[in-house]
């Protein structure tokens, strides 16, 4: 495993250490595993657009499409979530 170096404001890494049980190297290896999957999603959409001969414009509402729906599905996540703590 590789190891990385990042440099934070002051300021947040004071409000980190307000949480001392946070394992802040597993949030920022999640976020980054989240932002390259991300990444590799556009790059497939991409691909495909060009393959399709699409337009910038289709690209745009592809995105916007696929924001939608994530928002749709954690929307829906945090229902099913309180219906069953009622």
């Amino acid at each position: 495993m590789t190891n990385m170096t990042l440099a934070l404001p002051d300021e947040l890494t004071k409000k980190m250490k307000e949480f001392p049980e946070i394992r802040w190297s597993e949030v920022a290896r999640r976020a980054i595993e989240k932002r390259v999957s991300d990444l590799e999603i556009m790059n497939r959409i991409a691909s495909i657009a060009r393959d399709l001969n699409l337009s910038s414009n289709h690209l745009v509402l592809s995105n916007i499409a696929t924001v939608f729906f994530e928002e749709f599905l954690k929307s829906v996540a945090i229902k099913v979530n309180l219906l069953k703590k009622t």
